[in-house]
């Protein structure tokens, strides 16, 4: 064997080991999916990031570290689920989670020290993490986030929908928002830009409310902190 292919060889040789020994695993894997079904994704630790396309299928793409079991997807009468399995003693590893799914979806994401984005999703979104952060692309459809210590930012493109945001101890930020809004926060800071707003509801038990943008006629607007 040559000295070059036999460096080659070497150098395969250390990258496995490498790869081996910090226990990083990837994953992937598609699945058909209706171009209006429903999409529930979990992951415990580490990153969700969802996309929309236009291909009828659910595509997942996966970086596992050391401790996590596996990823599990399927696809049952229009419902898509993908699950972050971890053991059962809580003490699993991260994922870092790259999801792919019809633009139009019904999508719901729970994690729980994870962050997650969502971008191109035009279907109604339901995010809730514990300690993640939240960072959604608003296209006109209701969006319901929650999160207990992560912060929010939300971006939109003036398109009215129904925005129903919550977060214990977390920062919200909302721009070009429009149409319904209801945000609320007990110590966190909450800034909100709206192209044109039906109603307004935000509060703040301890931290600070920031309002711009335009109300129209007849709008309800009820702002405390």
């Amino acid at each position: 064997m040559g000295f070059s292919r036999l460096a080659a060889a070497m150098t395969v040789l250390f990258a496995s080991a490498a790869a081996c020994a910090s226990g990083d695993k990837t994953f992937e894997r598609q699945v058909p999916a209706e171009a209006h079904g429903v999409v529930d994704i979990s992951n415990v630790s580490g990153r969700v990031v969802v996309s929309g396309w236009d291909r009828p299928q659910v595509s997942v793409r996966a970086e596992l570290g050391e401790g996590v079991e596996r990823v599990d997807v399927s696809t049952d009468h229009g419902r898509t689920t993908v699950k972050v399995v971890v053991p059962h003693s809580g003490h699993g590893g991260e994922a870092d989670l790259h999801v792919q799914v019809p633009k139009d979806s019904e999508l719901t994401v729970s994690a729980v020290s994870a962050d997650v984005t969502t971008a191109g999703v035009t279907g109604v979104q339901r995010l809730n993490t514990v300690s993640g952060d939240i960072t959604a692309e608003l296209a006109g459809s209701d969006l319901e986030l929650k999160s207990v210590s992560g912060n929010v930012k939300l971006k939109g493109h003036g398109q009215p929908a129904r925005l129903h945001v919550s977060t214990v101890s977390g920062d919200v930020h909302l721009e070009h928002g429009a149409g319904d809004l209801e945000a609320g926060t007990v110590s966190g800071t909450l800034v909100v830009s709206l192209d044109s707003a039906r109603s307004v509801r935000a509060r703040s038990t301890s931290g600070d409310v920031h309002f711009e943008g335009k109300l129209a006629r007849g709008a309800d607007f009820d702002a405390t902190s």
